[in-house]
């Protein structure tokens, strides 16, 4: 039961109305874009949309070729030639490689001939020295 001296709620009024301004646009939008009209217009709308990201584009790129930055085209190149140098320097360094191990093998191989040269020639020397002093 409702009390004689009870205020009405404002907000309850204005909720109402809010609700039924919502419904009646709700209504006219659906309408609205349901039509080919507005496929149309939204159609041109979009196509003009992505004209302009074409020109926005285009602009932009020929803004940055005219600054003193590398392109992402230059960054690639030069990436390119790192790789390469990268390359040539891995090949120079294996036949650096393998020259140090020939280099080690050739004076092993001195090392040996030395100690044998010597071994004779101290062999050399006394069989001299034998001859001497059997005389």
């Amino acid at each position: 039961m409702k009390e004689k001296n009870q205020i009405p709620d404002p907000f309850n009024f204005y909720k109402q109305c809010s609700t039924m301004a919502e419904d009646n646009w709700a209504k006219v939008l659906e309408k609205t874009i349901a039509t080919e009209f507005f496929a149309e217009t939204m159609g041109k709308q979009l196509e003009g949309y992505l004209n302009y990201i074409d020109i926005l584009k285009k602009n932009t790129k020929t803004y940055f070729e005219t600054l003193p930055l590398p392109t992402e085209q230059d960054i690639h190149r030069l990436a390119g030639q790192i790789v390469a140098l990268e390359n040539k320097i891995d090949y120079l360094e294996d036949g650096i490689d393998d020259l140090q191990q020939k280099l080690e093998t050739v004076l092993t191989y001195l090392s040996e001939l030395s100690q044998s040269h010597e071994k004779n020639n101290k062999q050399h020397r006394l069989k001299k020295m034998e001859a001497k002093g059997s005389d």
